[in-house]
């Protein structure tokens, strides 16, 4: 019993160890270029409308925009330079640090700042895209037609009338919401 306790003990340490190590040494030095993204961002993102917060979380659930904000970055900062079990085990201690080193605020502005449509990245640059106006100016329908082209701007370019079903589906689910909450 003992010996298995000790074994147990050893690998903990260890694996604390690694993921200390990998902080300090791998991942802080991207903190700066992260936080820069983020304070370059645009301010709309830190304190956004309570729809657009709503419809994103709706659309892509918190767990997902930070999935995809880890992903987006780590293809940003490496470009394709990393072989696939470094860049699963990058991904792996980013999911695990980002929480530690950025709020949910932050990871929601990474998000909206990272989110790619036709001609760049950036939520409110979409919606002056698709609608000529900021996101904080666009009615319902509108914000939830730019929150669901995020995941596939291409596809759903060529593809409208996929748009049309996924932003009705996600109109209908957000109205069921705000049935719940009345």
């Amino acid at each position: 019993m003992k010996k298995i306790f000790a074994g147990i003990s050893f690998f903990i340490l260890t694996l604390l160890f690694i993921i200390f190590a990998y902080d300090i040494f791998l991942f802080k030095p991207y903190i700066v270029r992260i936080q820069k993204i983020i304070d370059e961002a645009n301010p709309l993102y830190r304190n956004p409308p309570q729809i657009l917060l709503e419809v994103a979380i709706l659309s892509e659930t918190e767990r997902r925009i930070n999935s995809y904000v880890i992903q987006r970055l780590l293809n940003k900062f490496e470009k394709g330079k990393q072989r696939a079990w470094k860049w699963h085990f990058d991904y792996a201690m980013w999911s695990f640090l980002f929480p530690c080193h950025f709020s949910d605020i932050e990871m929601f502005s990474l998000w909206c700042e990272l989110a790619p449509y036709e001609n760049g990245e950036g939520l409110n640059e979409s919606a002056n895209f698709y609608y000529r106006r900021n996101i904080d100016q666009l009615n319902t329908k509108e914000v939830i037609s730019i929150v669901a082209m995020v995941k596939a701007p291409a596809f759903y370019k060529t593809n409208p009338e996929k748009l049309k079903e996924r932003v009705n589906d996600l109109m209908s689910m957000y109205n069921n919401i705000g049935d719940l909450k009345n």
